[in-house]
């Protein structure tokens, strides 16, 4: 969750950061295998799910905004800095893990940016990115979250190659759900800089957060 749809007055709990965190989850045990690892998160967004990432190993935090890293500090996530994701002042080869959720897209340059990580993180060490979808869907909520582009499958995979990273798992999440989107877009083809409300009746979130969690497990 962006910093910013929480001070919209969006809520961490909707059935979207659910299951988002839960799919998080599931990747994180299946990949993250080394015991008392140090991890780097990359914009920390709302922090809502930092706690949950700290369950995996010794956690450091960047963000780019004062404001964010002053709010992180103040629910507890006290490792937190405040840094640019294209000049981060670690060593070389200080992280085992970099997590980097719905962060490249905010960066004019996003290959400096990964060329960053490259730097930081050791030899065999893993970074996760997840990136919003699909250029055709760039709307107004984009532009309020100040995104530079959506990514599609064979662009994301062209920037990580050229930065030297070799690729062991790259998909999508929320098939299920992908073509209400769609018509929510087409329906509603807002250009205007407006970040999207999470607020729907609580019936509504229930089953669609059963659905995006049948997708988990297919």
């Amino acid at each position: 969750m962006d910093f910013k749809e929480l001070n919209s007055g969006n809520d961490s709990n909707h059935f979207w950061f659910r299951a988002r965190r839960d799919f998080l989850k599931r990747l994180l045990e299946k990949h993250l295998t080394k015991r008392s690892a140090k991890i780097l998160v990359v914009g920390a967004g709302a922090g809502d799910d930092l706690f949950m990432f700290s369950s995996f190993g010794d956690l450091t935090v960047t963000d780019i905004g004062t404001d964010v890293v002053k709010y992180l500090r103040s629910i507890g996530i006290k490792n937190s800095v405040v840094a640019d994701a294209r000049k981060l002042q670690f060593k070389d080869e200080t992280f085992d893990y970099i997590l980097a959720l719905d962060v490249v897209e905010h960066i004019d340059m996003d290959y400096e940016v990964l060329k960053e990580f490259f730097r930081v993180l050791k030899q065999n060490g893993k970074v996760f990115i997840t990136v919003p979808a699909n250029p055709w869907l760039f709307s107004g909520h984009d532009v309020a979250l100040e995104h530079k582009r959506r990514y599609t499958r064979r662009s994301l995979k062209k920037l990580l190659l050229s930065q030297n990273f070799s690729i062991c798992e790259l998909g999508f999440w929320n098939f299920i759900l992908f073509p209400l989107a769609v018509v929510k877009r087409l329906l509603s083809p807002q250009k205007k800089p407006k970040i999207d409300s999470t607020k729907i009746s609580p019936l509504l979130d229930k089953i669609l957060f059963k659905i995006l969690k049948i997708e988990e497990t297919a």
